[in-house]
Protein backbone atom coordinates (compact mmCIF):
# COMPACT_ATOMS: atom_id res chain seq x y z
CA UNK A 1 0.00 0.00 0.00
CA UNK A 2 1.20 3.43 -1.23
CA UNK A 3 1.22 5.71 2.55
CA UNK A 4 -0.42 7.86 0.46
CA UNK A 5 -3.61 5.47 0.21
CA UNK A 6 -2.53 4.80 3.85
CA UNK A 7 -3.45 7.69 4.75
CA UNK A 8 -6.48 7.97 3.03
CA UNK A 9 -7.87 5.06 4.82
CA UNK A 10 -7.00 6.42 8.10
CA UNK A 11 -8.61 10.12 7.63
CA UNK A 12 -11.59 8.45 6.04
CA UNK A 13 -12.17 5.39 7.57
CA UNK A 14 -12.99 4.97 11.50
CA UNK A 15 -12.75 1.08 11.65
CA UNK A 16 -9.92 1.37 9.53
CA UNK A 17 -8.60 3.48 12.34
CA UNK A 18 -9.05 1.05 14.98
CA UNK A 19 -8.04 -2.29 12.94
CA UNK A 20 -4.91 -0.23 12.19
CA UNK A 21 -4.40 0.85 16.12
CA UNK A 22 -4.95 -3.29 17.17
CA UNK A 23 -2.38 -4.21 14.16
CA UNK A 24 0.45 -1.90 15.64
CA UNK A 25 -0.27 -2.81 18.84
CA UNK A 26 -0.07 -6.70 18.35
CA UNK A 27 3.30 -5.95 16.09
CA UNK A 28 4.89 -4.69 19.47
CA UNK A 29 3.79 -7.67 21.69
CA UNK A 30 5.54 -9.85 19.11
CA UNK A 31 8.72 -7.78 18.91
Amino acid sequence: IASGSLNELLTQCPEFQELWRQYNDHNEEIS
